[in-house]
This record gives C-alpha cells, structure tokens and sequence, in this order.
C-alpha cells in the first residue's frame, strides 16, 4: 500500500527524483524532509547545488548516454547497445540495480545472485565487444556504489527507545534506517537518556567525533542528526523505518568491514587508480576530457 501511495504523491508533490515512503510512521512525517526531490542525474539534481559529470559533459555539449534510473535494465542494455551501433557518443554511463534487490532478498550466495552476476558478465561483453567494434579505443570501467553483508541477527532499536517514555518530536526526533539510527535531541534530559540507553545495547555503538570525520559525516550543522548509533556488520534494524521484516542481506555498515567493500573492475588500469567511491567522479571527468 506504501509503494502504491509513493507513486501516487510523487507527482502531485513534484518530485523527479527517488521518492519512496517506506515504513516512516504517518504522523512523524512531516517532522521530516525529503532530500531527493529532484533527479540527480539531471541539471540542478544536487541540493547543495554541485555539478556532476552529467553537468560536465552537458556544458561541453559533449555527446554521451545516460541511462535512465528508472527503466528495467534491459532496457537500459538495449538503449546503449542502440547507441554504440550508431557510433555517435563518446561517453556512456550504464546503470544496473536489480542485483541490488537480489541480495537483499536472497543473500550473498544465493542462487538469483549467481544467475545475475552471470547475465551480467555475458551483457557486459556483449556491450564491450559492440564498442570496440565500432570505437578505435574503448575504456571500461565497472562500479558498485557498496558491498553486502548476509544479516545474522537483528536488533530492536525502536522499543528499546520506546521504552523510555519520551515524546517522539517533543523530546527527540529520530531515524531509524536499516543499520543505524540518528538522533536530534529537543532538551537535555532526553540526550541523557538515549545515550544511557544506546550504551547498554551490545549490538552497536555511538560513533565517535573521529569516526564521524573518517567516514565523511562530520556535517558542519545537525541537519543529519546530533548523534549517530551504527550496528555492528550482520545486524539489521527491525523494525525499522525501513522496513518490518528481516531481509536476508544488507549494506550500510562500517565502511572498513570486508563485506563493505565496493567492486571495481577495468579493462585498462587507471592513474591514480580509485581508493573509494569517492574518487569516481575525478576518473569520470578525466575520462570526459579525453
């Protein structure tokens, strides 16, 4: 009912981008604001007003593909393919989620996944094999944004915090996503509390000032919230805002957990080569000047 009632909002509120209501409880709704209201693939995508490579290749009028998010992949496969045969762009940016989901739903060694990554590694160089037939150089490189982590156990964060009888947008404000939760306190005897609180669960921990400023979220205001409580790798939020049933498999842990790590693979090898996610965007732009 969820999914039916984003569809339906999303275009009387106006929003382009990604827009799913998921689990977030009705009433607390308007506590919140949604960050993703225009497609970030297109011009002014970015709230804080960054260009993207897209934004590059566009004031370059350099012609290039661009996959379009929402489209099943094969879709997305036969557009790219479509345009290598005609031999006009000189950048293509391909974008494949359905793994994504897999995992979710079966985990990392499931039988799907296996299938996928399989349909994929045929698709791929079928697709490599089309452009170094109609390209004289032809330079791939294949990303994932993260990892995947089987979930072993999982933790109920919300009656923890539920249980100390404070006013959920009176006390405190809360996040609760898959694998964390973040918290804005509205007075001091609620901090108290929910830190108490969040010390005594042994399946995860407030992150410190300095792990905060390691994984990029040392923001200069409160705006993503005053405290940060992650899970420990394999430990899924449930319920969550998220969701209210356990997934066999989930992504969003510390970024130095094994099962973090992103894929990065080439048919060339880049200078510098990429170190995180991160650093993508300087090969792509190095890539779009050639």
């Amino acid at each position: 009912m969820r999914h039916w009632i984003s569809r339906l909002v999303k275009p009387l509120l106006g929003y382009t981008g990604y827009f799913q209501l998921y689990n977030v409880p009705f009433h607390v709704l308007p506590l919140f604001e949604y960050t993703e209201k225009r497609d970030l693939y297109q011009p002014g995508g970015i709230n804080a007003g960054c260009s993207t490579i897209f934004d590059h290749l566009r004031d370059r009028r350099a012609p290039f593909f661009l996959s379009d998010w929402r489209r099943p992949e094969q879709e997305n496969l036969a557009a790219l393919d479509a345009a290598l045969t005609k031999g006009e762009i000189s950048f293509a940016y391909l974008y494949m989620a359905a793994l994504d989901a897999i995992l979710h739903r079966e985990g990392t060694t499931g039988a799907g996944v296996q299938r996928h990554m399989a349909w994929y590694d045929a698709q791929i160089r079928r697709l490599l094999a089309r452009a170094q037939a109609r390209y004289t150089t032809v330079r791939l490189y294949l990303f994932s944004d993260h990892g995947m982590t089987d979930v072993t156990t999982v933790c109920d964060l919300m009656a923890r915090i539920d249980a100390l009888g404070l006013r959920f947008g009176h006390d405190y404000a809360a996040m609760y996503d898959s694998t964390m939760a973040r918290f804005w306190f509205l007075n001091d005897a609620a901090r108290t509390r929910i830190v108490r609180a969040l010390e005594a669960e042994p399946l995860g921990h407030v992150l410190s000032d300095d792990e905060l400023q390691r994984f990029g979220c040392d923001f200069p205001n409160t705006r993503y919230g005053d405290l940060f409580f992650l899970l420990k790798p394999g430990v899924l939020l449930c319920p969550s805002f998220m969701g209210q049933k356990p997934l066999a498999a989930m992504h969003g842990y510390d970024p130095g957990d094994q099962d973090s790590v992103a894929a990065f693979l080439s048919n060339v090898t880049p200078d510098p080569a990429p170190q995180g996610l991160a650093d993508i965007y300087a090969l792509m732009l190095s890539e779009a000047q050639r």
